[in-house]
């Protein structure tokens, strides 16, 4: 599958600022409705293709999206910001390319200035679902503030 994703705002369609609403008539009813610790709405949808993605409102009632999660496979493609397509098994390298500003946590790595999170794309083969994440400027900055996204830096054999 191809997945387009636009730096700060928008992953497989599903733009950030989105209503609850407006993703529902994208993606259909949720599977699943949960508040989470930081008192945000999550709506879980399983897509046909055994897709899962994961919408944060910031509101409770009449949010609006300020991040997406797609689970992702190595099949899939993806298109950064227009750009050409890249295939899963290149797109940790090729963001690192494009996006100097890299933090990272237990298995996920943080591209600040894409906006861009991805997880468990250490793990090979569909060994563990990865996922590639969006967020809004900015709201990861207090992550990093508190240095549970520390920076990292990769050696230049990688």
């Amino acid at each position: 599958m191809k997945i387009d994703i636009v730096s700060y705002s928008s992953i497989m369609g599903v733009t950030l600022g989105m209503s609850p609403h407006e993703v529902e008539q994208m993606l259909g009813k949720p599977m699943d409705k949960d508040v989470n610790p930081s008192n945000h709405l999550v709506h879980k949808y399983l897509l046909s293709s055994n897709r899962l993605i994961v919408v944060c409102f910031d509101k409770i009632e009449i949010g609006s999206v300020i991040n997406v999660l797609v689970d992702v496979f190595d099949s899939d493609g993806f298109t950064i910001n227009g750009g050409e397509l890249i295939q899963c098994a290149s797109l940790e390298n090729h963001l690192y390319q494009l996006d100097k500003k890299n933090y990272t946590c237990d298995s996920e790595i943080l591209f600040l200035e894409l906006g861009i999170i991805l997880g468990e794309f250490s793990y090979k083969d569909n060994e563990y679902p990865k996922f590639v994440s969006i967020f809004n400027i900015g709201s990861q900055n207090h992550l990093i503030d508190k240095g549970i996204f520390k920076p990292f830096e990769r050696s230049s054999d990688l």
